[in-house]
């Protein structure tokens, strides 16, 4: 049975973390997290935005710019080659940077176990947020896992809490079933920040 201590290692908070999100309010620590959670994941995006733009820069140059020019089909090879070796050392160093980032945060109370997609989200969905002014607020319900089929989601109460901002959070999942929560989040992109136990094994 999930405690309130293995809430504060799976979300990554502190009990006065806790207290200041029942405030309305981020932490100092959470906020200073959160921004270099954003950072990662515009850092994330723009690696591939980067490396996208790359790879349609040499198939311009190919299809474009070679058979204007009259290249042989050996020297527009070797362009070519020279532009994927160039692109894969890009790419290497981007996967390289992003599994160490990972696997070092995942290490660190697993703070940041959400996926890189979920980050290249965030980094939409934070844009043009000011952290030291962002509300947290609260909703409670007991926890239900339901299905239509085809997919499955949790709800909290009457609230859906796998939608855009949750979906590849997995930390939600660790969650157990009919028993109710409270969940803190960032009003806004909806990122959960903190939770808590209301039933009689809650030690908050």
């Amino acid at each position: 049975m999930v405690d309130q201590s293995e809430l504060e290692g799976v979300f990554g908070f502190t009990p006065d973390d806790l207290l200041i999100n029942r405030e309305g309010r981020l932490s100092r620590r959470q906020i200073h997290r959160l921004s270099a959670e954003q950072d990662w994941a515009v850092s994330g995006a723009a690696a591939a935005a980067i490396g996208l733009g790359f790879l349609f820069t040499s198939l311009i140059l190919y299809f474009l710019v070679v058979p204007g020019l009259h290249i042989t089909a050996a020297a527009a090879t070797c362009l070519i080659i020279t532009a994927w070796v160039t692109l894969t050392l890009i790419l290497t160093q981007v996967v390289f940077t992003v599994a160490r980032g990972l696997l070092h945060r995942r290490m660190r109370r697993r703070e940041f176990a959400s996926s890189l997609r979920q980050r290249m989200r965030s980094a939409v969905s934070g844009a043009g947020l000011s952290l030291p002014n962002a509300q947290v607020e609260r909703i409670e319900g007991v926890l239900t896992r339901q299905s239509d089929g085809e997919h499955k989601y949790l709800m909290l109460g009457d609230h859906a809490i796998s939608g855009l901002a949750t979906e590849d959070d997995h930390r939600l999942w660790e969650l157990e079933a009919d028993r109710p929560y409270a969940l803190y989040r960032v009003k806004g992109p909806g990122w959960i920040v903190s939770a808590e136990v209301l039933d009689n094994t809650s030690n908050g």
